[in-house]
């Protein structure tokens, strides 16, 4: 994805064709650029992964290793994990999961 300026205003050019209406034909353009303004707004605060290197490891034969670190971190900071993604919701891990918008199963 390219951001670029075109007559005074921003597009998002889809790497597999043309200038895109949206991300990647997903998302309108205008809510594309909300998104990507909503982004650089937030505050993230970055955590070690060494501490959660037990818990991701033992999450390893259900989740991938970057499911599991965000599970795993979920659990030690108490707080909910949220996620398009519904095989995070599966059993076996003890995060609270909240599932928003399509769920995709891959």
């Amino acid at each position: 994805m390219v951001l670029s300026r075109q007559d005074g205003g921003e597009q998002v050019r889809d790497p597999h064709g043309p200038m895109a209406p949206g991300l990647c034909h997903k998302l309108a353009a205008p809510a594309a650029e909300e998104a990507r303004r909503d982004y650089f707004d937030m505050d993230i605060d970055r955590h070690e992964i060494a501490p959660l290197a037990d818990r991701i490891w033992h999450l390893r034969h259900q989740f991938t290793s970057y499911d599991a670190a965000f599970l795993a971190l979920a659990e030690a900071l108490d707080a909910p994990l949220h996620t398009c993604d519904a095989k995070l919701a599966a059993g076996g891990r003890r995060a609270r999961v909240r599932l928003h918008g399509k769920h995709i199963m891959t």
